[in-house]
C-alpha cells in the first residue's frame, strides 16, 4: 500500500481516485449527436439502415471516449426528444463507484432510405402471381400465401425485401416484390405448403452497366382439387383429403395416393344424411333432396344413425364417411 502524492491518502495507486478525479477527466464526450432518419420507415443510418434507437447509440457511442480504468457498467439513453436528451453513465473507477449524467442536442437530417426510395417508386424485380386450375382463387389460401410472403419479408435483412404493389384480377392475384432471389424463396415455400406448381418466365427490363436486367414472374397454379372434393382418379372415385401432398380416401375408406385425378363434385356440392338402415351389404341412407330412402352398395362398415357424405355421379348415389375438411 502507498500514500496520495497528493493528499496522503493510502491508495493502491500514485494518486487516490478522488484526486484523480478532481484533476482530470476520466472521459471525453461531444454533445452534437447528428443522424440521420429516413421520413417514410423512422429507420435511422449506422452500419446501414437500422431501428433508430440503436443507430442514435451507435452514434452517442462515437462521440464518447473513456479512460481504460473507468470500468463501464451501465450506459442508457433518458429523456429523449425530437431535439435532445440525457446518457445515463454507471461504473467504477479504482474502486470508486461513479454516475455520469451527460446531456446532448440531438440534430436529425432527413433523408429518404434506399428501401422506402425504390418501394415508393415502385421498384420491383419479380411477380409472384397466384392461379388455380379450373376454378377461383379462395380466400383461405390468399390469405395463407400473404402470411408466408409477410413473414419472408419481416425475416429478410436487405433493402429490396418488399412489396411494392398488389394487383387483384380476375384469374388471380400478383404480388409484386423488390428482390428476385427472395421472390423465388417465397414462390418455392408457397408451393411446399399450399400445394400447386411454380412456373417461371423471365423478361427483359432494360440495361444496366452494359448488363442485360431481366424481371422474373413465379405463377403458382393451385390444384384444381381441394380437400373436401370428391375426385374420379382411373377406375376410382376418392375423397381427397389431403390436397398439398395428393392423398384420400377410396370408398371402403382405404387411403390413396392421387395420380390423375378429375374433380366430379365440388365439396360445396356435397350433401350430408344419415345411415337408416343396414342390411348385408347394403347401406340405406335417406337421399337429403327427395327424404326418400336410398340403397347403396356398402363399401365399409356403417352403423344406424351414422352421418355421411352423400352425392351423386352420373345419377348413381354413393356415401362416404362423414368428414370435416374445415
Amino acid at each position: 500500500m502507498r500514500r496520495c502524492a497528493i493528499c496522503g491518502t493510502e491508495t493502491t495507486h500514485e494518486i487516490c481516485p478522488k484526486c484523480y478525479l478532481e484533476r482530470y477527466s476520466i472521459y471525453e464526450f461531444h454533445p452534437y449527436i447528428e443522424i440521420k432518419v429516413c421520413p417514410k420507415c423512422g429507420k435511422a443510418y449506422s452500419r446501414g439502415w437500422i431501428d433508430k434507437e440503436a443507430a442514435l447509440m451507435d452514434t452517442i457511442l462515437k462521440n464518447f471516449t473513456h479512460d481504460p480504468e473507468f470500468k463501464i457498467n451501465s450506459f442508457e439513453i433518458e429523456n429523449l426528444s425530437e431535439n435532445n436528451g440525457a446518457v445515463q453513465i454507471g461504473g467504477e473507477f479504482r474502486g470508486k463507484k461513479l454516475t455520469y449524467e451527460l446531456h446532448f442536442e440531438l440534430r436529425q437530417k432527413f433523408e429518404v432510405c434506399e428501401r422506402c426510395s425504390r418501394l415508393y417508386g415502385g421498384y420491383f424485380e419479380s411477380i409472384i402471381q397466384l392461379r388455380a386450375e379450373n376454378r377461383d382463387i379462395e380466400e383461405d389460401e390468399i390469405e395463407r400465401a400473404k402470411k408466408l410472403i409477410d413473414e419472408s419479408i419481416e425475416n429478410a435483412d436487405y433493402p429490396t425485401a418488399f412489396v411494392s404493389k398488389i394487383v387483384e384480377k380476375r384469374e388471380g392475384i400478383d404480388y409484386y416484390i423488390g428482390d428476385r432471389n427472395l421472390a423465388k424463396k417465397i414462390a418455392r415455400k408457397i408451393e411446399e405448403e399450399l400445394g400447386g406448381k411454380v412456373t417461371e418466365s423471365k423478361k427483359l427490363s432494360g440495361r444496366k452497366d452494359g448488363r442485360e436486367i431481366y424481371r422474373t414472374t413465379y405463377s403458382i397454379r393451385f390444384k384444381e382439387y381441394r380437400v373436401g372434393d370428391i375426385v374420379k382418379d382411373g377406375a376410382k372415385i376418392l375423397l381427397v383429403t389431403n390436397a398439398v401432398k395428393g392423398k384420400g380416401v377410396d370408398l371402403a375408406g382405404k387411403s390413396r395416393v392421387l395420380k390423375n385425378p378429375k374433380v366430379i363434385v365440388k365439396r360445396e356440392n356435397i350433401k350430408k344424411t344419415f345411415v337408416v338402415n343396414v342390411d348385408g351389404s347394403v347401406v340405406e341412407v335417406l337421399n337429403p333432396s327427395t327424404q326418400e330412402v336410398v340403397q347403396i352398395e356398402k363399401k365399409t362398415d356403417y352403423s344406424i344413425g351414422d352421418r355421411v357424405l352423400y352425392f351423386e355421379d352420373k345419377g348413381r348415389p354413393y356415401i362416404f364417411p362423414d368428414f370435416d375438411w374445415k
